[in-house]
């Protein structure tokens, strides 16, 4: 697949996650089945669970964390994401005496693994935003909400933990070391362990990666956009018929008064006939 195939591709996967209408997209494959899929996986539930649990504290810690989340508010976002990349990150962040769930899509993670299959790193890039003091003129973002947009990437591993805020959208292919704008802290992974969770829709025979379930049908869906794109071209250039008429030309071009209405080749002919009628009687 080219360059150009591919990131067309990605404009439809793109366009249904983010339920865009004006993207230039004319198949509704994509989101059809997203639509539909999220329907089945909400009407059945998703359900969070420990891999060990001997007297079912854990799980009933897991429903506490969930709830205090609002997890299901956001579920419809995850299942999309979920659905068109293949896999996605759950990432349990300590908060006092609990966790905040936070959720990832395929582009702002990477996980790597043991020769165990077992997490050994992960690296996430997320955002939020700052408020503005009073008295400063604050910046406004693609929202259209006030303040400042500042992104940080987090490289967590089993002994520690690194943090860099920056106000540019750090990219996973540059090096944390070679980041200079932005401040940086590294503290120590008190837990042991790496709080996260992949999550695989189609996992891959061997390896820790899977894919979506649109990959496999690329090319099918960019042909079958084509189509329709030409189907409504066609629609829209032959469905707008020629105006036939027995009127002469300036009647049907010229407007005349504003708001007067005029008279009809019917109408004319019935109060001729109608005069007529008059006159024999």
């Amino acid at each position: 697949m080219s360059q150009q195939t591919s990131d067309r591709f990605r404009r439809i996967i793109e366009a249904a996650r983010k339920r865009e209408g004006m993207s230039g997209v004319d198949t509704m494959i994509v989101s059809g089945h997203m639509a539909q899929m999220r329907l089945f996986m909400m009407r059945q539930g998703i359900e969070f669970f420990p891999r060990q649990d001997t007297y079912s504290f854990r799980k009933s810690f897991l429903a506490r964390v969930v709830e205090e989340n609002e997890i299901d508010a956001r579920l419809e976002g995850v299942v999309d994401d979920f659905i068109a990349d293949g896999k996605g990150l759950w990432f349990f962040r300590p908060v006092r005496d609990s966790y905040r769930v936070m959720w990832f899509s395929r582009e702002n993670y990477r996980a790597y693994y043991d020769s165990n299959e077992e997490v050994e790193e992960v690296d996430l890039i997320y955002s939020f935003r700052v408020r503005e003091s009073l008295g400063a003129i604050g910046i406004q973002s693609s929202s259209g909400e006030p303040g400042t947009v500042k992104y940080v990437r987090l490289q967590v591993k089993r002994d520690e933990i690194i943090e860099t805020i920056s106000e540019e959208k750090p990219s996973f292919d540059t090096p944390l070391m070679s980041v200079i704008a932005g401040r940086k802290r590294t503290t120590r992974n008190s837990l042991g362990f790496i709080p996260a969770v992949e999550a695989f829709n189609m996992m891959r025979s061997t390896g820790m990666d899977s894919t979506g379930d649109f990959d496999s049908f690329a090319e099918h869906i960019l042909v079958h956009d084509g189509l329709v794109r030409n189907i409504r071209d066609n629609i829209r250039f032959y469905g707008n018929p020629t105006l036939v008429s027995s009127r002469p030309r300036h009647d049907l071009v010229e407007s005349g008064e504003e708001g007067a209405q005029r008279p009809t080749i019917s109408s004319q002919a019935a109060q001729h006939a109608f005069r007529d009628d008059r006159l024999l009687l």
